[in-house]
């Protein structure tokens, strides 16, 4: 049987993780510190020797990080920052957290190109479409359009690509995700965009 990992082995780990994505989504490093130790506690139970080594199952399990730094931006949307945090980082120096507006997320997050948005070709196209396709498929439309699934290394963009998009950062069902798209390949393969 194998031994319990100590803390004291796995600690830097837990903040190297904790560091890059703080860096990443401009999350407090603070929390997710405590977030990758809670990660880490977690493991220990979960953790099967014989399968992988302990710092390669909480290499991955650290991965959920991101999952974490995602929803806090989420949740901040429209938000004010608390006074505590505005004072903590004029102290340190630091630019104060700011209100985070949708199509600040939405640029952000989702890695909308600047610029593309104002094609006139494509506002024109984005407003036929909206009174042609459903809500949803208007919404996942304005993904592909905008090559908002561009900087995720794939050539085209895709089903699958659209329902982890729209599943974990906009919390649609897979079906709801599978509907919209398949309206859009219906209008698209029976040649209905030529007819916008």
């Amino acid at each position: 049987m194998s031994s319990i990992p100590k803390f004291e082995q796995y600690v830097n780990m837990c903040r190297n993780a904790a560091h890059a994505y703080s860096k990443k989504y401009g999350v407090e490093y603070d929390e997710l510190e405590g977030q990758a130790f809670l990660i880490y506690v977690e493991a220990l139970p979960k953790w099967e020797p014989h399968k992988a080594t302990f710092s390669t199952f909480l290499t991955w399990r650290l991965k959920t990080l991101g999952d974490y730094c995602k929803t806090e931006k989420r949740a901040s949307i429209g938000k004010k920052p608390k006074q505590d945090e505005v004072a903590r980082a004029k102290k340190e120096g630091r630019k104060p957290p700011q209100t985070m507006a949708r199509a600040d997320w939405d640029n952000e997050m989702m890695g909308t190109i600047p610029g593309r948005e104002e094609h006139p070709g494509l506002a024109k196209l984005l407003q036929k479409a909206a009174c042609a396709v459903s809500a949803d498929a208007y919404e996942v439309l304005k993904w592909v359009l905008h090559r908002r699934w561009d900087g995720r290394k794939q050539g085209n963009p895709s089903v699958i690509t659209a329902r982890r998009v729209f599943g974990y950062e906009w919390e649609w069902p897979r079906d709801r995700v599978d509907v919209a798209w398949a309206e859009l390949s219906k209008l698209y393969n029976g040649g209905g965009f030529a007819a916008l």
